[in-house]
């Protein structure tokens, strides 16, 4: 009888295993599919997914952090604060989802909890570039120059040809009249990525206060073309042109 009961308990255990190893897989097939979705727009199908994957696995961090990425991207900040908020109490080192919080936080423009998220992100993967852009330009939003500087260099430490991180620290130095390495981090911007508009635009006004009127132009004219395929930049032109003007006319 006793071998029996035994049999039968460990027949319970490996049934036990296989099935949570069967739930666990799909589990992550759900959370494949919502970020599928994601990446294709397809926002309300993705949160369906998310939701089956911790239906199955109520302590899927990363379903959580999904699921949460879907609701930023759609602007319903308390539910995907709540979704980092999860991930967090389940996994405390998951990065991610305090970068993601850090994203939300600045939607709403709580950028002190925004900047302490991305601390914390950059505390767990210290090689996390994107957090430490992130801090940046919060810091930046702040006025805290200097410490949005320090984020910019750790960011082109790390990855060499953001060429974001170079035109923020162009912008920066710039702003504190540091115009040779302003150009620079233009230059730079532009040899890495020369579809960016702005950084013709901000290495004009540099080239301007330089008294270098012709290089000016010439960087006016070309933020120009870039920024008419751009709806947002396009209604700078009209400004940007009496700038020329005036510029050809001295």
């Amino acid at each position: 009888m006793k071998r029996v009961t035994y049999i039968f308990l460990v027949l319970f255990i490996i049934v036990s295993i296989c099935f949570a190893k069967d739930t666990e897989k799909t589990a992550d097939s759900c959370r494949q599919k919502g970020l599928t979705y994601y990446k294709s727009g397809k926002y309300e199908l993705a949160v369906k997914e998310y939701n089956k994957a911790i239906k199955l696995k109520p302590d899927f961090s990363d379903a959580y952090v999904g699921r949460g990425i879907v609701n930023l991207m759609m602007q319903r900040f308390d539910e995907a604060i709540s979704d980092f908020n999860h991930s967090i109490s389940i996994s405390p080192d998951n990065y991610m989802a305090y970068y993601n919080r850090g994203i939300t936080y600045n939607k709403r423009d709580n950028n002190i909890l925004a900047i302490n998220d991305y601390t914390e992100s950059i505390k767990i993967n210290n090689n996390f570039a994107e957090a430490y852009f992130n801090r940046g330009l919060t810091y930046k939003k702040l006025e805290k120059n200097d410490s949005a500087i320090f984020d910019f260099n750790k960011v082109i430490e790390i990855y060499p040809n953001h060429a974001h991180a170079h035109l923020q620290r162009g912008i920066l130095f710039a702003k504190l009249n540091k115009n040779d390495s302003a150009l620079n981090d233009y230059t730079t911007t532009i040899n890495l990525n020369p579809n960016i508009a702005q950084p013709y635009y901000q290495r004009g006004l540099v080239y301007n206060s330089l008294g270098k009127p012709d290089s000016s132009i010439k960087d006016l004219e070309k933020y120009i073309s870039l920024a008419q395929n751009d709806p947002y930049l396009k209604q700078s032109i009209p400004e940007i042109k009496k700038i020329i003007s005036s510029l050809k006319n001295r």
